[in-house]
């Protein structure tokens, strides 16, 4: 079925993570924990499929459960691990990107994610700790905890790369990801299904 639909312009996906993480010795008490992210995405080529040349479809959404450790074992300031979220099924990232003189300017607008793409390091992957990811500084000088997993906001984002091995991006984003959520209240359970479209809050650039 995958192959039928690339051949059509359409991309489907799934991957699982699972990790059990146990608690020896410090902490806030000895204990293990199970949590998981079950990721499902669909990538469209309009241009295939509508005949729009150079534009692009691209969703994706998280199944997350498991209690974090960080929260009732740890007590660190960042997660242990960088899948740990409210457990919850959400949408995280939706947007059209088009391409413009083969793929040298991109534009692309929706609901995105700053760490997709700035404020992380490539190698950041390699490493299931969150300190890896996004700044621990972002998280809590942003309203809400910033534009980053599992959240994202309403935003637009230019790609310049002239060649393979430089290039600048520039984009500016909804600042908070959740409208309305009290002080001290979990933004990830203020929004809990990521459908939360927020606008009209500072912008963040």
């Amino acid at each position: 079925i995958r192959k039928d639909l690339a051949s059509r312009g359409i991309i489907v996906g799934a991957n699982y993570i699972g990790e059990v993480f146990s608690v020896a010795a410090g902490g806030l008490n000895r204990d293990t924990h199970y949590n998981g992210r079950l990721e499902l995405w669909l990538d469209a080529d309009l241009g295939q499929l509508a005949g729009w040349k150079g534009l692009s479809f691209h969703a994706n959404a998280f199944q997350l459960h498991g209690p974090s450790i960080t929260v009732e074992s740890v007590g660190s300031l960042m997660p242990v691990s960088s899948i740990e979220a409210t457990p919850a099924t959400r949408l995280f990232e939706v947007w059209l990107e088009q391409n413009f003189l083969d793929g040298a300017v991109t534009i692309r607008v929706g609901q995105l994610a700053t760490d997709t793409e700035f404020m992380i390091s490539d190698g950041a992957g390699a490493f299931i700790n969150a300190t890896w990811g996004w700044p621990s500084i972002a998280a809590a000088d942003l309203p809400s905890g910033g534009p980053a997993y599992p959240m994202s906001a309403p935003a637009a984002r230019i790609a310049i790369t002239p060649h393979e091995t430089y290039g600048v991006m520039a984009a500016v984003f909804n600042g908070d990801v959740v409208d309305d959520c009290p002080p001290g209240d979990d933004p990830q359970r203020c929004n809990p299904y990521g459908l939360d479209f927020p606008f009209g809050d500072d912008a963040l650039y």
